[in-house]
């Protein structure tokens, strides 16, 4: 839910949506933005897009920011953040 004290990338996140889709996201729809996000943020660490070179910079992940918060890897490679 949108307020006033939404993030930045939350709002960005909602305008872009409904722009392309006329309706409200749902759950699914920010995580697999936060997905896509979290893989181009692992190639671009990387370098290149060498599956074991981005796999190697996922597991490195600290303090991404997502439109469903922040969160590190932990030593299992699941993304390790708060509920609210």
């Amino acid at each position: 839910v949108e307020n006033e004290d939404s993030p930045q990338e939350v709002k960005d996140f909602l305008a872009k949506y409904r722009e392309a889709y006329q309706s409200e996201p749902d759950m699914f729809s920010a995580l697999a933005y936060d997905a896509a996000n979290l893989a181009f943020d692992a190639i671009e660490r990387a370098g290149t897009t060498d599956g074991e070179a981005v796999q190697k910079a996922l597991a490195e992940t600290k303090d991404f920011t997502g439109v469903t918060g922040n969160f590190s890897m932990d030593e299992k490679h699941n993304p390790s953040k708060t509920v609210f």
